[in-house]
């Protein structure tokens, strides 16, 4: 078995295993899956327990959760699904700029390779190059400093 597989197998059981084990104390399958995106990053999604205490249930989110909420839950699915590529569009645009870096910071340790598409210049920190488009069909591509 490759050394990528078992690390997979064994974070896969771990979440089953966390699952299961709230499940049985009578959590619900939403909250349970609050609670482990919760500790999957440093960020914190506590505000949506209270309001809505079952993320399993259908429900039109982009209504119930603010747009910030939205990205810190997207952030938190990604960060448990541990991909070795993401490509993020305006993805914290709606975070403060503490989150944000948070965030960054959380892929980066992961090993994650990512690409971002964003205004904000502070992103540029966490990037190596930055290719722009000068809408006219051109494009450079050059070293962050």
């Amino acid at each position: 078995m490759t050394p990528s597989l078992s690390r997979f197998i064994g974070e896969f059981a771990a979440l089953r295993d966390g699952l299961l084990l709230l499940m049985a104390a009578g959590v619900t399958l939403g909250t349970a899956m609050l609670v482990l995106l919760s500790q999957t990053s440093s960020m914190t999604l506590n505000s949506l327990g209270p309001r809505h205490p079952d993320l399993g249930e259908n429900s039109d989110w982009s209504r119930v959760c603010s747009g910030g909420e939205q990205q810190r839950l997207g952030f938190a699915r990604l960060l448990l699904h541990r991909p070795t590529l993401a490509l993020l569009d305006e993805a914290p645009s709606a975070l403060d700029l503490a989150s944000e870096a948070q965030l960054c910071r959380d892929l980066v340790a992961r090993g994650c390779t990512w690409i971002s598409v964003g205004h904000r210049l502070s992103l540029r920190t966490f990037h190596q190059r930055e290719l722009r488009l000068d809408g006219q069909g051109g494009w450079t591509l050059r070293r962050i400093a």
